[in-house]
């Protein structure tokens, strides 16, 4: 048994019965209680125009009739599909805790290690080293392929993937990219649109008969295979795949559910960790992933993200002791560099690794001991002085200040500018600064608090006070602090 209810405008549909006895009578009997239930054209979302509600509702219930007749379940759940744009998916009653809400058998599912033995690849197959996005690159491809197919068996799937992307970086036009001038992120969709050029001449090179397909094409499939796969682990092996029906489900740090692949079942899953009540929209977890990478790679930011960050550039200075030296062993344990600049992500996260990573390269790097050089903190942190410490917070002062200088828009631009603007694709962009300005200032203000400890012998309430603020970074230096002067 299955519950679904498919919610259009302000319509609702309750499809219950055996799977064996779904078919396109049940639909078309479905459509004409829909089109009676209709009253105005009023009742249709300004998001859609007149002339394709039809079509596109049409395609939606063709699409569900499809999954569940090749033995998808569910349960309890409703989908809002009022808004073109974005589909809503709640608890059409009261969900409890470790419930099943889908499974989706794998016989659904496009799988990254499945796709690959399709012989139409198997010449870019034994060449994929040089593809940038491998993975993503051969779903993509899967899904022009299928597009190309009349008569392909995905059909119904593929009929109801988005048209557009336009909340994607990599389609902004120069007036939305200007407002993120001086953050890193326009050096990321560059590169996103490099890669992706260098994957589609890779592809022309080993598999030509993707010739009639044009490169805005390869990228409109490359994002959205980046952002409606999953990645799973099916026979022990790390994968990625389409999994239809499951994409429907959006992203809110306070998801509810958890998912995976069940070797039982053979299918993907999606069970409650609680309880859901009637009417509650039903979320899913994207990973743990900040607004720079959601953006990217999602088309959205979490409007309440609690994995703030910022990126930027860090640039090797040759008067850096033996700076020479140690290029190569930063090289071998840091890839992210380009000549002698390197990008770096920081949060106010003192516990992250991507914190830890960064302020361990820097100790590293200005630690004038010649004994360090072949002595890289690979997995644990080394604290190598005082003196260095210090050094090291008045290198990620000037270096954090300096990041704050390249913004177009000051801190308070923005939250100006925040509260007048009306177009998303701008919100998400002056969201993205306004995270990385929270960023920066709280590692500005850990730098000077920390230059301040270190430069005195500081007494028992300055250093209780500090490591309130700091207390993860606090435990790797506190043998520094061997005598304190308690003048309480």
């Amino acid at each position: 048994m299955y519950q679904i209810i498919l919610i259009i405008c302000t319509l609702t549909l309750t499809i219950q019965e055996q799977q064996d006895k779904l078919n396109d009578n049940i639909q078309l009997e479905t459509l004409q209680l829909l089109d009676q239930e209709i009253q105005s054209e009023d009742q249709i979302t300004q998001n859609y125009e007149n002339d394709d509600y039809d079509e596109h509702k049409n395609k939606l219930l063709k699409f569900i009739n499809w999954v569940f007749q090749h033995g998808a379940e569910a349960n309890h759940i409703s989908i809002d599909h009022s808004n073109k744009i974005n589909r809503i998916v709640k608890a059409s009653q009261q969900i409890q805790e470790e419930e099943r809400i889908l499974l989706i058998p794998r016989k659904l599912m496009w799988i990254s290690t499945e796709v690959k033995k399709n012989l139409l690849y198997s010449e870019l197959l034994l060449n994929q080293d040089q593809l940038i996005y491998p993975t993503h690159t051969f779903l993509a491809l899967q899904i022009l392929y299928e597009k190309q197919n009349p008569i392909s068996q995905w059909k119904d799937f593929l009929d109801i993937l988005p048209e557009k992307y336009d909340t994607f970086p990599i389609y902004y036009d120069q007036s939305v990219l200007d407002y993120l001038e001086g953050s890193y992120l326009l050096n990321d969709i560059e590169n996103q649109k490099k890669d992706l050029l260098k994957d589609y001449q890779t592809v022309l090179k080993y598999a030509p008969q993707f010739e009639i397909i044009s490169y805005e094409q390869f990228v409109q499939a490359n994002i959205m295979t980046c952002s409606r796969v999953f990645s799973l682990n099916i026979d022990g092996v790390e994968v990625e795949a389409f999994v239809p029906l499951a994409d429907f489900f959006n992203y809110d740090k306070n998801y509810q559910t958890h998912w995976g692949f069940s070797e039982q079942d053979q299918g993907y899953f999606l069970d409650s960790e609680q309880i859901i009540e009637e009417d509650e929209e039903i979320f899913s977890n994207y990973g743990d992933k900040d607004n720079h990478i959601f953006l990217l790679n999602y088309g959205f930011v979490n409007k309440d993200s609690s994995q703030q960050s910022c990126y930027f550039r860090f640039t090797l200075q040759e008067d850096f002791p033996y700076l020479n030296e140690k290029v190569g062993l930063i090289y071998k344990w840091y890839s992210k560099g380009v000549g002698q600049q390197f990008s770096f992500q920081i949060s106010k996260d003192l516990s992250h690794v991507i914190v830890v990573n960064f302020i361990d390269l820097i100790r590293y790097i200005l630690e004038p001991n010649l004994g360090v050089i072949y002595n890289y903190p690979v997995n644990d942190t080394i604290i190598y002085s005082k003196e260095n410490e210090q050094q090291v917070w008045e290198h990620i002062l000037n270096i954090t200040q300096a990041q704050k200088g390249l913004y177009k828009y000051s801190e308070v631009d923005v939250q100006d500018l925040m509260l007048n603007q009306t177009n998303i694709n701008i919100l998400n962009c002056l969201q993205i600064l306004q995270e990385e300005y929270e960023v920066l200032n709280f590692f500005i203000d850990l730098a000077q608090d920390s230059i301040q400890i270190l430069s005195q012998i500081p007494k028992q309430r300055d250093l209780e006070s500090y490591q309130d603020k700091y207390n993860p970074y606090y435990q790797k230096i506190q043998h520094l602090f061997k005598q304190v002067n308690d003048d309480l």
